[in-house]
């Protein structure tokens, strides 16, 4: 597949992502929906996102990348990337409309996230040596 298709597809997928999050949004009604109707809002808000931010970093990396790596790579790590930070945003908001989020789980998330950054920079460097 060329890169070119590729971004085609995923900006396809991401723009279906998008309405089906708007469609969610103005026709679901949060007082008398069941638990599906949360379901829906927040997994096409986290597929939407995931889109969103792979496509931009691999903008990024295609137009800035100073050194010559394949494309699958920046494929891959944009990937992983927005698909991280889609997850944190989301846990976010679902804690916060739980309830659950003030000073102190913030903070031990913001740990945990330090934590596991470091953890998978460290078995990463491990691996290659």
């Amino acid at each position: 597949m060329y890169f070119k298709h590729f971004l085609v597809v995923i900006l396809v997928g991401t723009l279906l992502c998008w309405s089906a999050w708007f469609l969610v949004l103005f026709n679901v009604d949060p007082f008398t929906s069941t638990g599906i109707g949360f379901f829906f809002f927040h997994m096409s808000l986290l597929l939407s996102l995931v889109g969103t931010f792979a496509l931009a970093m691999l903008l990024y990396y295609y137009h800035f990348a100073k050194s010559f790596v394949p494309m699958y790579r920046y494929v891959k790590k944009s990937f992983l990337v927005s698909m991280f930070v889609s997850l944190v945003l989301v846990v976010l908001l679902l804690l916060l409309g739980k309830g659950f989020l003030n000073p102190w789980t913030l903070g031990i998330l913001l740990v945990s996230i330090i934590l596991f950054y470091s953890l998978t920079r460290s078995v990463g460097a491990s691996r290659y040596r």
